[in-house]
């Protein structure tokens, strides 16, 4: 090998970042910038992710097989589990973007996740688990289809979107012009908000009931639909949004459930 294809190859490796294959339960990601925030990216299929803060300066992740949690072993047709069933944990963090998934996209894990205070969040899972996330500041997008989705001790925004649960979020305070969203399909949504937070706010329930102990300024801006005409009259409903405003006004925060109270 030649000096030159040394060098290109060592140049290709620095510009890779932090890869990680981890086997173990347990996996340490280092970030190209310790102490500056930071963004994880978190994707499953199924099972539970669960992130903190602490005071450290990298990414801790535990991962938790579903298989180890069962207090009896299983069998089939009389022979004992002894194996199988494997699972890898993969990370790769590049200028303190860390991306986290599994070797094995069928794999039923749990991901307990520490992160510096000041990270941005990305995370989705579809399967048999729920999100939450502790102390953690930034701006976050949370994915789920069958799971809860709970925020605690949060400053910066969040956008969660889940079919089939609960989405719980506690902001103390909320990052300036960022528009935020909170939509499920069964389940309630319980947010609470800054007493000073200036927002826009829309809310709808189609099988539920919106509260607020804000004082909102109501507004009818409700849409027209189903506008065709019955028996020489229009057939007129409205879309049934609350549309209102907190503290004058400020970026959108929109709150959309099917089947649970707002």
């Amino acid at each position: 090998m030649t000096y030159i294809k040394q060098i290109i190859i060592l140049i290709i490796l620095c510009t890779m970042g932090n890869i990680v294959h981890a086997q173990s339960n347990e996996a340490t990601v280092p970030l190209t910038y310790p102490g500056k925030p930071g963004t994880l990216e978190v994707n499953l299929i199924t099972g539970s992710i669960t992130v903190s803060s602490y005071p450290g300066k990298e990414v801790i992740i535990q991962l938790i097989s579903k298989e180890k949690k069962q207090t009896k072993p299983t069998s089939k047709k009389g022979l004992k589990k002894i194996g199988g069933g494997g699972y890898g944990l993969l990370a790769e963090e590049k200028n303190n973007l860390v991306s986290v998934g599994m070797d094995n996209p069928n794999a039923d894990v749990d991901l307990i996740i520490k992160v510096p205070k000041n990270f941005s969040l990305h995370l989705a899972t579809i399967n048999d688990g729920d999100i939450e996330v502790d102390n953690v500041d930034g701006n976050h997008e949370v994915s789920n289809v069958n799971g809860d989705i709970k925020f605690i001790n949060i400053n910066g925004s969040v956008v969660a979107n889940t079919i089939n649960g609960d989405i719980i979020v506690d902001l103390h305070t909320v990052t300036s012009d960022t528009p935020m969203a909170f939509t499920n399909l069964n389940g309630d949504i319980e947010i609470k908000l800054p007493a000073t937070i200036k927002a826009n706010i829309e809310a709808k329930s189609d099988n539920g009931q919106v509260y607020s102990d804000f004082d909102i300024k109501l507004q009818n801006k409700s849409k027209k639909t189903n506008g065709a005409k019955v028996n020489g009259y229009y057939k007129i409903s409205l879309d049934g949004v609350v549309y209102g405003t907190i503290n004058g006004g400020g970026p959108d925060i929109t709150l959309s459930s099917m089947n649970g109270d707002i």
